[in-house]
């Protein structure tokens, strides 16, 4: 177990801890001005990594005397750290607060930076794999604007299917179907794809996705961008689940000249922004027919995702009038992707908060769920 302490230019009234989520196992707790991330304890759904966990935290309860007063989990109350927090808030006799996954994120960003949200409101762009929203899909493609003690979830990506829930995640092949059943809907796959060993292996997936039988639904950034991994040639199944963003990365390492976005929508409601990429996708498949290389298509698409953030701060600043803007979430954690925006969004007039020392990914969550209760000022006593 790896420990983290960090001093706050605050000081937190109530013992808190934090147990992040199951992905990447770590916990947090806090008082007064200092808090202290553990993490490194894997994957939680392994039993063995639980029970790992579980030891280390009480050894560490124990040798700092902690006792705390409120307890943070996921939102997600069927990750195995979710369960563990409600063992404890029963042991411990404390309330348990539910913090949704890229709001904690986000939260994380702006408690390391020592954002005064009293003073001033902040626009958090939050590119990540998946976390439960409070609509109960997959969030990961988000647009929050922070104040005092308030959250605005200004923008999202579209809603796209997930054939086969977590299988997704070690097989592209899926959302790049999702992909392009929201942009073209039946379409004949054999114009698209010429193996007929592929297409036996997509036809199932596709029949879902016909009968509208797909229960999960997300705006992640991470999965959207597998599933461009996916069309512009990659492997239909991966080692691991960052592989395919590792691999699109490494696409933007070769300059192409002149590339240009490809087209998207922006549909304004009363109470947020979806972003639609649906015009993109076609482009991106028409360009593919057309013989465009890789590295031109897959640069493209990663610019389409930049001036989409670059008109959402657009609306977003129309209104707050602000210019203040951080970004976070797996797929910012990624130096070749974090570089891009970062550096679109300084030209464009923004002040691009510092990257965190902590990292995006899972491990640091626990961290976000802390920030979380300092920045709503919880106070249940």
């Amino acid at each position: 177990m790896k420990l983290k302490k960090i001093k706050l230019n605050r000081k937190i009234e109530k013992r808190l801890l934090a147990l992040g989520c199951d992905l990447d196992g770590s916990v947090c707790f806090a008082q007064d001005d200092e808090v202290v991330l553990a993490g490194g304890m894997g994957d939680l759904k392994e039993p063995a990594n639980l029970d790992s966990y579980a030891q280390k935290l009480q050894n560490l309860l124990q040798k700092e005397g902690f006792v705390p007063e409120i307890l943070l989990c996921d939102l997600n109350e069927n990750q195995e750290s979710a369960k563990y927090a409600q063992r404890l808030s029963n042991i411990y006799a404390c309330p348990l607060v539910q913090a949704q996954h890229q709001e904690a994120h986000f939260y994380g960003s702006l408690l390391e930076n020592q954002v005064d949200l009293q003073n001033e409101s902040v626009l958090g762009v939050v590119f990540d794999d998946i976390g439960m929203g409070i609509d109960e899909y997959e969030w990961g493609g988000e647009f929050f604007m922070a104040t005092h003690r308030d959250l605005q979830r200004f923008a999202h990506f579209a809603y796209w299917p997930m054939p086969g829930g977590a299988y997704v995640h070690l097989e592209p092949y899926r959302m790049m179907l999702s992909a392009i059943w929201q942009a073209f809907g039946d379409v004949h796959l054999d114009g698209l794809f010429k193996s007929s060993v592929q297409n036996n292996t997509f036809q199932g997936v596709w029949e879902l996705l016909k009968k509208d039988s797909i229960s999960t639904y997300t705006t992640s950034v991470k999965l959207i961008l597998d599933a461009v991994y996916c069309l512009t040639g990659g492997k239909t199944s991966l080692r691991s689940r960052y592989q395919g963003l590792e691999s699109l990365a490494k696409l933007l390492k070769k300059p192409v000249a002149d590339v240009g976005a490809f087209p998207f929508e922006i549909i304004s409601s009363k109470t947020s922004q979806t972003i639609s990429l649906d015009l993109a996708i076609q482009e991106l498949v028409n360009q593919l027919a057309a013989g465009e290389s890789k590295e031109r298509i897959a640069q493209a698409f990663i610019e389409t995702l930049s001036q989409s953030v670059l008109q959402t701060v657009d609306l977003a600043f129309s209104k707050a009038k602000q210019n203040k803007v951080t970004l976070t979430g797996q797929v910012l954690d990624v130096p070749a992707f974090r570089d891009k925006f970062a550096a679109d969004l300084i030209q464009h007039g923004c002040q691009v908060l510092p990257s965190s020392s902590l990292g995006s990914s899972d491990g640091s969550l626990a961290w976000g769920q802390v920030a979380y209760a300092v920045y709503q000022e919880l106070d249940l006593a």
